[in-house]
């Protein structure tokens, strides 16, 4: 409980400072995600990529009533974002995902990324759903899944977190990012995602480091005192 409670500790002390890139990068190890910023096209029809996105959607016609795509129209860095939308058709769906294979029981992880959008008319709050969905690579089946992150659009750029322990008999995890208008009109719910990032806790590296960091402020208080 305790080991568990302890990388939590650091995984949530790098994304507090996720504003240094190196500081995050150290904590939480090497983005695991292709395709991360979205500045190349991603596929909509089967098959599934490797290292990649993938869109899907519900009821309704894609590219009218919904669509997921790499866009130019709003990008955080570089030159795209992923832009997911649902324009005036309820009870449908639309997102993106990806998988990312070699996990392995008990390692703590996080998806990471900047949301902005807007919605108008509709229910607003059918909105935006984030999650990681834990899988058995070999069988394709969902072992379990993290609460769904639901944060409200707004007109400004800001960052998610969703984190969660891989369980046993997973061994791959599926990112997901999806739009919802199943609770009433949709009215225009549009969503840009950029600078996506998922990332493993790289213990006992980790620890190491943190342990260091400790010993080095203690020895320091000594010195004072």
């Amino acid at each position: 409980i305790l080991m568990k409670a302890f990388t939590r500790f650091l995984m949530a002390l790098a994304l507090a400072l996720a504003g240094s890139t190196a500081s995050a990068a150290t904590m939480l190890g090497e983005n695991l995600l292709g395709n991360s910023g979205f500045e190349s096209d991603f596929a909509f029809l089967p098959p599934i990529p490797d290292n990649d996105w993938f869109a899907f959607g519900g009821a309704g016609e894609g590219g009218v009533n919904f669509g997921a795509f790499s866009s130019t129209n709003n990008p955080r860095t570089g030159e795209r974002s992923a832009e997911i939308f649902i324009f005036d058709f309820s009870g449908t769906f639309v997102g993106i995902f990806q998988e990312v294979t070699g996990l392995h029981a008990g390692q703590e992880a996080a998806f990471t990324g900047w949301l902005t959008g807007l919605s108008q008319g509709g229910s607003v709050d059918s909105g935006v759903e984030i999650r990681i969905e834990w899988v058995d690579s070999a069988s394709g089946n969902e072992i379990g899944r993290t609460d769904n992150l639901t944060p409200t659009l707004t007109d400004t750029w800001e960052m998610f977190s969703v984190m969660g322990a891989v369980p046993v008999g997973a061994d791959a995890a599926r990112v997901v990012f999806d739009l919802q208008s199943q609770f009433g009109p949709a009215g225009l719910n549009v969503a840009f995602l950029d600078d996506a990032s998922f990332t493993v806790v790289p213990l006992p590296g980790a620890l190491i480091l943190m342990l260091g960091a400790l010993g080095s402020l203690s020895l320091f208080r000594k010195r004072l005192a």
